[in-house]
């Protein structure tokens, strides 16, 4: 039997050649008197063994076709460059066209033939190493696919341990151990140099995404995206459909009909034409061809469709729960679940998972049970996102809707708009804003117009936070309907263009107004020590809201912090009975 035979068995047989267990004195004399009864083990998990077998020198203008067999191989090159022809997948088909420029390194895993030639002018220089890996993880221990791994810039030491390896093969006569210890070397680079670029591949590849997702409605081909990654356009393809689950043709149409969706839904597109023109199309039948493909149904049918919603925060779920649409993914306050029985059938968390970068398979074995699931959303209502949508896409088009430049009237229009629930929209608004308007009215009986209202929210970490209308908390109705106004010194801090301004505790009394609202006590007993200070100071006593008798202390911080119908409404009752 060869070594490399030998090596192949692996250690769970080692045990057979050793007999272990066997207490004949013969057995243990024979072995100098060592005894053998204790059990050998594997080596422990992450090992990896290997074997060079063979080393071809790459050199000149010609290289013949080789076949790999059972040996994993090695290129290494370090001038010139080397056209190859392998297959990519076990069927033995040569189908994967790939040139290797000086620097690069590729290893391919066992059972890929290949097909070889050198590219004039340049003489190749490099080396071929078929080799045999084992042990406890085999190939995949170097963060390796089964399609490969392709080095573009190989690192110096990496290239230097190569040609040091070669050197050290050409010899007529090496130490024993010699030639090993460099073959560990090498490939102890080439696993650093692996494992880098497994890393990297996240890097650019989330790159790649976001720029698609910010460009898609123009020209787009798969040579430029690889060339902005640094990549080959073959590994590009590759590695895109590993990190996707898609091509790139079917990825760039679900793009554009996401967009076409959502067009739709919020009534932005007057005509089909134009709806194509705007996310990339050049005329409405072939977006309608693309969108029948993605969606299972014509654009006209999809307007008429009764859509399964979901929502990735607390107003836009309570939007649609006071339309009497339960959404299939959505969360509620305490207040509202509370109140209204509504019931979190997802967490936003949960449907954000498939927005995760595929690091490992939880985001796409998440996103898949979300695909095959009964109760799979027509479309995705959210605030605008920081970032793309990304892996939601795959699930549905995303509406956005801007709390910081549309008012919680206009949102909830919207919503109902893309559900088909106008009507019953407006006989919720109407009341609300009958008794808004009635409020005010009282209010500058009272108090007189031009007046300012701060509403203050306590957090944790000795913070509070004033809020403008566009992030709930009351304000959406006293700096609306009812017409008041935030002080002039947090509008210069940015508070309309942010949503709110965060400061310290200690600070709040610094900004006085006609009326002070606190939406609830802390939450944590060293901020409400902190408050009870603040509230016995001489600058909070000096206010002119307290020494009128109009700052407040609500004990409704859970109601205050929607902006939804339902939510309002009981809000508007809230500050009648609190500045009457």
């Amino acid at each position: 039997m060869s070594r490399v035979d030998k090596a192949k068995r692996g250690w769970d047989n080692i045990e057979n050649d050793y007999q272990l267990g066997n207490n004949n004195d013969s057995n243990r004399n024979s072995r100098g008197g060592c005894s053998m009864e204790a059990g050998l083990t594997s080596p422990p998990s992450g090992t990896l063994l290997g074997m060079p077998t063979r080393l071809h020198k790459l050199e000149g203008k010609e290289l013949e076709a080789g076949d790999q067999g059972s040996c994993s191989l090695l290129f290494v090159l370090w001038r010139g460059s080397l056209q190859l022809q392998y297959a990519e997948e076990d069927d033995g088909i040569v189908n994967m066209p790939l040139r290797l420029e000086a620097g690069e390194l590729l290893l391919l895993p066992p059972g890929r033939p290949i097909r070889l030639e050198a590219t004039a002018p340049l003489a190749t220089e490099g080396m071929l190493l078929e080799l045999e890996l084992y042990g406890s993880d085999s190939f995949d221990g170097l963060h390796v696919s089964q399609s490969g791994l392709r080095l573009k810039q190989a690192d110096e030491g990496l290239l230097a341990a190569a040609r040091q390896l070669l050197h050290g093969w050409s010899l007529t006569r090496q130490q024993p151990w010699q030639l090993q210890a460099l073959f560990v070397e090498l490939m102890r680079r080439v696993y650093e140099a692996a494992e880098r670029n497994d890393k990297g591949l996240e890097a650019w590849m989330e790159d790649s995404l976001a720029y698609i997702q910010a460009h898609y409605q123009g020209e787009l081909s798969r040579d430029l995206l690889a060339r902005r990654a640094g990549v080959s356009p073959e590994h590009y393809s590759r590695c895109f459909r590993a990190w996707t689950g898609s091509t790139l043709t079917n990825y760039l149409s679900l793009l554009r009909v996401r967009r076409a969706q959502e067009l739709l839904l919020s009534g932005q597109g007057s005509t089909l034409n134009q709806v194509a023109r705007e996310v990339g199309y050049s005329e409405g039948l072939y977006l309608s061809r693309k969108f029948k493909q993605v969606t299972g149904m014509s654009p006209s049918r999809y307007r008429k469709s009764v859509l399964r919603t979901a929502a990735l925060n607390i107003n836009h779920s309570a939007s649609l729960w006071a339309l009497g649409v339960e959404p299939q993914w959505g969360v509620f306050s305490d207040w509202f679940a509370g109140s209204q029985g509504a019931r979190a059938n997802h967490s936003a968390d949960q449907l954000l998972a498939g927005r995760e970068g595929l690091d490992g398979l939880e985001g796409l074995q998440g996103l898949e049970k979300m695909r095959a699931s009964s109760e799979q959303p027509d479309v995705i209502l959210s605030y605008e996102l920081s970032e793309p949508a990304g892996r939601l896409l795959e699930l549905a088009p995303v509406v956005q809707l801007s709390h910081l430049r549309m008012s919680w009237q206009s949102q909830f229009r919207l919503i109902a708009d893309i559900i088909g629930r106008r009507s019953q929209a407006e006989e919720l608004l109407g009341p609300i804003g009958e008794a808004a308007d009635h409020l005010r009215h009282r209010l500058s009986q009272r108090y007189g117009t031009a007046r300012s209202a701060v509403i203050w929210e306590i957090g944790r970490d000795n913070k509070a936070y004033a809020i403008a209308a566009s992030h709930g908390r009351g304000g959406q109705l006293l700096y609306g309907e009812l017409g008041l106004r935030m002080p002039q010194a947090l509008l210069e801090l940015g508070a309309e263009r942010t949503g709110f301004v965060e400061i310290t505790i200690e600070d709040i009394a610094q900004y006085d107004a006609d009326f002070i609202i606190i939406t609830g006590p802390p939450s944590c007993r060293q901020a409400a020590r902190k408050l009870g200070d603040i509230f016995r100071s001489e600058q909070w006593l000096g206010l002119e809201a307290v020494r009128a008798g109009n700052a407040h202390l609500l004990e409704a911080a859970d109601l205050f912090h929607g902006y939804d119908p339902l939510s309002s409404r009981e809000q508007l009752r809230v500050l009648k009975r609190t500045l009457l």
